[in-house]
């Protein structure tokens, strides 16, 4: 064996007992910061092109989502405070309809890496006055969970929120005009038959916003509907009023003015308009494909972007999709109100909610609180309880005691899903459905007959995770993704069904599938195996430095020509020992 041999065979020894836990290290999750830091374009003192770098200041790799971010080539949120004195430069840039994110809108930033990228701030914003702004961040940025479902962001931390302040002086042209008296002719670039898809979807636009207005009406006094309630929240009626006459705007704008359309939008929204240029709509790919009606139709795109306007409704996007917009009407009703969104869910009307609630006086419930004791004291009265599912699953609703007890279940809309006499104990009722998680129901509770007295409301329920309608006790895919429940280590997530490294950890999610201290993007960069860890002891390319630490390092695995510089370490017996050097 050569001298050079035993050295590297040393080496490598080394190499694992000194250097790997420094490197481990480097791998323990931080708190996902983000760093921000502005500057003026050098090149022109009265530019308004700043400056922005994103540092990814934590330990891990971020899957950040571009969107309403500055990492999108065409800024499409109002990111900034642009002030000048008392002045504050309006926002006149697109706000745009999203459907659900996909892979290819997030942006990868490795830990420590920097992003810099250029704003003209002039495009988006009403600099119209010559003097010093100061620009200040007030956006937020959101990542994948490593331990989240593939579909759930979570709100990353900013270590810091910049300002900066610049001298701008506008040009004699105006940055945008948005001025109605511009609009530009009913169709651009749109061929015959987006032509008369857009024609059908702008009627049926006008019908469902006419239908929001008669609903409105018949609301006042009454915010009690269910579906005045499911979109903008619990009854309010400086909030109703607001939304009243969002609703008129709305409706007038689509029938007595000029709506302009342009159709050479390429990308996967559904539409964006610029909010101060009335009534110009820009369609994207996901308008093309969606229905004329029902839950994010075309009608309703066309709603939805109208309200975004600041002369009919001024609407922000808050939140996106059925889900995140009802869960906004419960937890935030104000922001609801402003959310383009539930406006357009509110005139969309999928599914169907009716405009009057026929249990206006329902007892609102949390059914975990059961038993409860109550009483039918009058004949024919009919105790009405209002509930939200807190899961999706089987639910069990029945009486105890000596009343003859009738009960019936009714959805949001009313319609009926189940009623009973007499299947539980006595002549008490019991019946058993399939209710769905975050789900407005009402149970009526009534005598079979005239009689009256005291019962016991109960419930119970079968975990039913997929809502398939087998309990979670007796179902062998509670996930249905086509892993059994025996094979599969996240049996109640649909996106992950593998672990390789054990680490709890699905491999949609894991960084590292294999946890050898290699990201799975390094290793798919170099050629490596990312569920197999034993190549990070490897040595790829045979320069006696294993491919664990060349990455590490930052230096190429597959190379001969880029490995880590080394320092010699002299021991006892004399003999120098390589080690590599880190700066």
């Amino acid at each position: 064996m050569t001298l050079l041999s035993q050295i590297l065979k040393k080496l490598n020894k080394l190499i694992f007992s000194l250097l790997i836990p420094i490197f481990t290290l480097t791998l323990v999750s931080a708190q996902n910061n983000l760093k921000l830091e502005f500057a003026q374009q050098k090149q022109n003192a009265d530019s308004s092109i700043i400056i922005v770098s994103i540092t990814n200041e934590s330990n891990e790799t971020l899957k950040i989502l571009t969107w309403n971010t500055p990492l999108e080539t065409t800024i499409s949120a109002d990111l900034f405070q642009v002030q000048n004195g008392k002045y504050t430069a309006q926002y006149v840039g697109r706000i745009v309809k999203r459907g659900a994110p996909t892979s290819s809108d997030y942006t990868l930033l490795n830990a420590g890496e920097t992003r810099t990228l250029s704003v003209e701030l002039a495009k988006y914003y009403q600099m119209e006055v010559k003097g010093k702004y100061t620009i200040t961040y007030k956006g937020s940025f959101s990542s994948l969970s490593k331990n989240a479902n593939q579909k759930e962001n979570s709100v990353l931390n900013k270590t810091n929120n910049p300002s900066i302040n610049i001298f701008f002086s506008p040009s004699q042209k105006k940055t945008r005009t948005v001025t109605a008296n511009k609009i530009n002719p009913s169709f651009t670039g749109c061929s015959t038959s987006q032509r008369n898809i857009l024609n059908t979807a702008h009627s049926a636009a006008i019908v469902i916003a006419k239908d929001s207005v008669y609903t409105m009406k018949l609301a006042e006094g009454n915010t009690h509907s269910a579906r005045y309630r499911t979109w903008f929240g619990a009854a309010d009626s400086t909030r109703q009023s607001t939304v009243t006459k969002h609703f008129n705007n709305i409706y007038a704008a689509l029938n007595t003015k000029k709506v302009a359309f342009d159709c050479r939008c390429n990308d996967s929204s559904y539409a964006y308009v610029y909010p101060s240029d009335p009534y110009k709509v820009y369609l994207c790919s996901a308008f093309w494909s969606a229905p004329v009606t029902g839950t994010d139709s075309q009608a309703g795109t066309l709603v939805h972007e109208v309200a975004h306007f600041r002369v009919i409704a001024g609407t922000d996007d808050h939140a996106y999709g059925h889900y995140n917009a009802k869960n906004l009407a419960i937890s935030n009703p104000t922001n609801a109100v402003d959310n383009s969104d539930n406006h357009e869910y509110f005139a969309e009307n999928s599914p169907s909610l009716s405009r009057d609630n026929k249990f206006n006086n329902a007892m609102v419930i949390n059914i975990n609180h059961l038993p409860s004791s109550e009483s039918i004291s009058v004949s024919g009265e009919k105790d009405v309880y209002e509930f939200i599912a807190n899961q999706t699953g089987l639910y069990t609703f029945f009486t105890t005691g000596s009343l003859n007890t009738y009960g019936t279940l009714y959805s949001a809309n009313y319609s009926i899903l189940g009623e009973n006499d007499n299947s539980g104990a006595s002549s008490n009722f019991r019946l058993t459905t399939n209710l769905l998680n975050g789900q407005t129901y009402y149970l009526e509770v009534r005598h079979y007959s005239t009689g009256t007295g005291g019962y016991t409301l109960n419930s119970n329920i079968q975990s039913d995770f997929d809502g398939d309608g087998i309990p979670d006790t007796t179902d062998t895919d509670d996930d249905n993704d086509g892993v059994p429940d025996s094979s599969d280590p996240f049996p109640l997530n649909p996106t992950e069904s593998v672990d390789t490294d054990g680490d709890g950890i699905g491999n949609n999610a894991d960084l590292d599938d294999d946890n050898d201290g290699m990201s799975d993007a390094d290793e798919l960069r170099y050629g490596l195996n990312p569920l197999n860890a034993v190549d990070a002891d490897t040595d790829a390319d045979g320069d006696g430095f294993n491919n664990l630490l060349e990455i590490s390092l930052g230096t190429n695995p597959r190379s001969l020509n880029s490995h880590p510089q080394i320092v010699l370490i002299f021991m006892g017996d004399g003999l120098a020992i390589p080690v590599p050097f880190v700066p």
